[in-house]
């Protein structure tokens, strides 16, 4: 994956948004694996808008459509972990059986009809979140385990590392073409 990353890179180069866009892939294709290995049936991705601060970007990577359903939602006064917060709030309000567990970044339970996984994306500075994965799956199937957060854990550093591995690549490569300029 990190050699299809590279030379996606060197394609696209000039592409301003190139970071958001590759965030934007590797997210999806680690949350398609996280929901095999976790067995869950459909996942979402909100991640905060690249340019507009106030806009959260709600992906539906496993829509039945052609393309991915996007849709926008506002944050308050560009707050996303105020977002985030009250997400998490709104939907441990719709829990019950005493079955949610809640810690920083993560929640899990059973919401109407199914078992819900949630998992907060952090910034670079490990301090704020940039975005959250929602994974799904009927509650016929059980509900989510330590393993599976464990799971979603390493996955998600991975993606980190390979997220790096791309700016690094695509920095170091505009440095090369300004210093053959020069």
């Amino acid at each position: 994956m990190l050699k299809s990353l590279t030379s996606s890179i060197a394609k696209h180069k000039e592409n301003n948004g190139l970071i958001m866009e590759l965030k934007f892939c590797i997210l999806r294709e680690i949350g398609r694996n996280i929901c095999k290995a976790i067995n869950a049936r459909r996942f979402k991705m909100y991640l905060a808008h690249p340019d507009k601060k106030d806009e959260l970007l709600e992906f539906d990577p496993m829509s039945s459509t052609d393309e991915q359903s996007v849709k926008c939602h506002n944050i308050f006064n560009g707050v996303f972990d105020a977002f985030f917060d009250e997400y998490l709030d709104n939907t441990t309000s719709k829990m019950f059986n005493g079955n949610s567990d809640i810690s920083y970044g993560k929640i899990r339970g059973t919401k109407e009809d199914d078992s819900v996984l949630i998992h907060s994306i952090l910034c670079s500075d490990y301090k704020n979140i940039e975005g959250f994965l929602e994974f799904k799956k009927p509650k016929i199937d059980g509900s989510f385990s330590d393993m599976d957060e464990a799971l979603v854990d390493s996955y998600l550093v991975w993606g980190e590392l390979s997220i790096h591995y791309s700016d690094m690549c695509f920095n170091l490569e505009r440095q090369n073409d300004l210093s053959h300029f020069l």
